[in-house]
């Protein structure tokens, strides 16, 4: 397992992205057993978790993906990857994990109902669910304030996949009505990280525009200044200030993008209230 993994150090590399797999070792410090990632894509994320938890789990990965499935199993890491729907008949009884994970998916799917749903059914009672959720549509966020200038979902959606514009109430909802209670909370990506997220998204429509467009010299000098300038700024920059911003704020939901969550699976009689 020692090959393609996030190593400790990245993280402590001033990678905003990486906090995801800090807040993940956290919650797993305890558990043992089972632990299913949906969405894995190429595994990257379980792999680093599964080699740096304290605890002993076996890892299982299911994503649409068959490709990035396919490259994932190509590394014989002791993983137990699957294709398939993760909203729907996961091909696991019920039961059979302590730990889901759900890393940055649920804006891809069309039906996270249907995620959280088969989450809950797979787990144990009182099993974790640690998710990472960004909320673009909620208040004062950049991305709400660009999407009202019909810019920032579409930037999303076109180079990112967010089919799903999540304010921060929908997903706390969304857990309740799926019986999970949140234990832990710690928020992530604030004013600098959301300008390293644009930014990359922006790049990614400048580099479209320069391979899409007839443009004259003037136009293709200026659109490759621009871009060479974004890179500059969030490589010199924003990537270090957002790590230590979201470091200072974790605590401070206002004006953040991506909520990271610890939850218990819990009876469905059980309280769920929660903000």
């Amino acid at each position: 397992m020692s090959q393609n993994v996030i190593d400790i150090v990245s993280f402590k590399s001033k990678m905003v992205h990486n906090f995801r797999i800090e807040y993940a070792l956290r919650a797993m410090r305890k558990n043992e057993g089972n632990c299913l990632e949906l969405g894995c894509g190429e595994g990257l994320c379980l792999r680093t978790v599964l080699k740096h938890s304290n605890s002993a789990l076996k890892g299982y990965g299911i994503d649409m993906d068959a490709e990035r499935i396919n490259k994932a199993r190509q590394l014989n890491d002791g993983i137990d990857y699957k294709i398939g729907d993760i909203t729907q008949n996961l091909p696991y009884s019920d039961g059979t994990f302590d730990a889901v994970l759900i890393l940055d998916v649920l804006e891809h799917v069309g039906n996270p109902q249907g995620a959280l749903a088969e989450a809950k059914r797979v787990l144990k009672p009182n099993g974790i669910l640690f998710m990472v959720v960004p909320c673009e549509g909620s208040f004062f966020t950049l991305h709400w304030v660009l999407s009202k200038i019909k810019l920032g979902h579409r930037l999303t959606q076109e180079y990112g996949g967010h089919i799903q514009h999540f304010g921060k109430k929908e997903i706390f909802k969304l857990l309740r009505d799926n019986h999970f209670l949140v234990e832990k909370k710690y928020f992530s990506c604030h004013l600098f990280g959301q300008l390293t997220d644009i930014l990359g998204f922006l790049v990614k429509d400048l580099d479209k525009t320069m391979k899409e467009t007839n443009l004259d010299l003037l136009q293709y000098k200026f659109l490759y200044v621009s871009r060479y300038v974004m890179m500059k700024l969030m490589k010199t920059f924003l990537f270090k200030l957002s790590y230590y911003e979201s470091l200072l704020f974790r605590k401070i939901g206002f004006f953040a993008l991506d909520v990271n969550l610890t939850c218990k699976s819990i009876t469905n009689g059980a309280r769920t209230t929660q903000r």
